[in-house]
């Protein structure tokens, strides 16, 4: 069963107490975060790149690509850290506000995915699942397409070697929703049953998911929230985890005036 993330009460402490305390717990673990993961990747770029000048007369045709291909997936993942990381510091000083528009939510995920598809060379494990014909929704179209990176690079991370990343949106009452699945380890209990908040969980080092991607979470959350949506997760341990959000579906007035502009356009 789906549940909001952040649809809960919390004993002896108002939510945002919790979330202050919480916000402050998370200042304090970044410098280790980001250290450690930064070093470790730059260790990874610099060795292999050491290999690919020193050695590179007698490296193999295809050792020389498996090289290159780490180093670029590992700055990959560094830049996209580093992009998370600048968004979580404007989300939480509250320099960064949404600016809705209506637009529809297939166009902008299948233009995204392309672009995955190409970065990551990972074309084979990405599917839709399920999905509406298209919806029209109203959002800022650049948090939505972040928080749709975020999950997808997030779930291709998670899974398995030739491990599937479904995609499925389907709308419900007014809001559509969007999800991302992949076929990695159990999602921590007390993530799915609402116990714990992202960022406490972010700051246990033996939790199945990484840090890095439970700076992900807080980024697509926050996002999510700042469009009148929520983050929602499930999963079946052992079989999938299923993270998604909601966004607002556009009304047909809002549709309308969109047709217009477009007439307006072409004439």
């Amino acid at each position: 069963m789906n549940r909001e993330l952040y649809n809960r009460t919390v004993p002896c402490k108002t939510e945002d107490e919790r979330k202050s305390a919480e916000l402050h717990g998370a200042n304090d673990v970044f410098p280790d975060l980001l250290s450690h993961d930064l070093r470790g990747s730059m260790n990874v770029i610099l060795n292999y790149s050491e290999l690919l000048m020193a050695k590179n007369r007698s490296l193999t045709q295809l050792q020389q690509e498996d090289y290159i291909r780490e180093v670029y997936l590992t700055a990959l993942q560094t830049s996209n850290l580093l992009d998370n990381l600048l968004l979580w510091t404007q989300l939480k000083s509250r320099k960064i506000t949404a600016s809705p528009e209506v637009f529809q939510a297939l166009d902008v995920i299948n233009d995204l995915l392309f672009l995955i598809k190409t970065e990551s060379k990972s074309g084979d494990v990405l599917f839709f699942d399920e999905f509406v014909a298209d919806e029209w929704v109203k959002a800022d179209i650049g948090m939505f397409s972040k928080i749709v990176k975020i999950l997808i690079y997030n779930a291709l991370q998670q899974s398995p070697d030739h491990g599937k990343v479904f995609i499925r949106m389907y709308k419900h009452d007014d809001v559509l929703s969007v999800e991302v699945e992949d076929q990695g380890p159990s999602l921590p209990e007390d993530l799915l049953n609402g116990t714990a908040g992202v960022e406490s969980l972010m700051m246990r080092r033996s939790v199945m998911i990484n840090q890095v991607a439970m700076l992900g979470l807080v980024v697509s959350r926050d996002l999510a929230e700042l469009n009148d949506g929520r983050l929602v997760v499930s999963a079946q341990p052992g079989r999938y985890n299923r993270i998604g959000f909601t966004v607002p579906l556009a009304s047909e007035i809002e549709i309308a005036r969109v047709y217009e502009e477009i007439k307006r356009e072409t004439c």
